[in-house]
């Protein structure tokens, strides 16, 4: 996106000579606005978007699950992704292990401190009761751990498989750093 030079171009100086351009020397002006259309263009490149798709998987493994919804964005700038997304599951497959949400569009960074945090700010259908869930990138991988804190007074722990249930759904948010 360039700038729009259409009213630069039809300047015309103030003597009344109908001269284009002569009170002001359009070169050096020609040269700042071509250094901010340089700037632009570069920017453009760092951020871009894209959507993906989402899936209920399992630290242990899974297969099999069947989906009612599963939609998901991404907006990426530079090293930094900030995702969205929902998953709905009609009927659960096979999974061991703990909940993690997979199929994210770029990997976690390698660090164990992965600088990521996000949060599920609604979820519904859980075998066990919620009271608040979050959602952390595991370093280096691809997908989201899930971590809850069961109701009515519980500590924040990975959310087991055996907790996720057909009906089970989860709208969550996370920013990461990518490598």
């Amino acid at each position: 996106m360039a700038l729009d030079r259409t009213w630069y171009n039809t300047l015309v100086d103030d003597d009344g000579s109908g001269v284009v351009g002569s009170v002001w020397d359009k070169a050096d002006v020609d040269s700042l606005m071509d250094a901010v259309d340089s700037e632009i263009a570069r920017l453009d490149t760092k951020q871009t978007t894209g959507a993906w798709t989402p899936t209920f998987s399992a630290s242990g493994g899974s297969s099999g699950n069947v989906y009612g919804a599963s939609q998901g964005y991404w907006v990426r700038m530079g090293d930094w992704v900030s995702v969205t997304g929902y998953v709905a599951l009609t009927a659960k497959g096979t999974m061991s292990g703990n909940l993690q949400i997979g199929g994210l569009p770029f990997r976690g960074q390698t660090l164990t401190n992965s600088h990521s945090a996000g949060g599920a700010p609604w979820f519904y259908g859980f075998a066990a009761a919620y009271s608040s869930m979050a959602v952390r990138v595991d370093p280096g991988q691809l997908v989201i751990d899930v971590y809850g804190i069961k109701t009515p007074a519980g500590s924040m722990a990975n959310v087991p498989v055996a907790d996720v249930a057909a009906g089970s759904q989860i709208m969550f948010s996370v920013t990461y750093k990518t490598n």
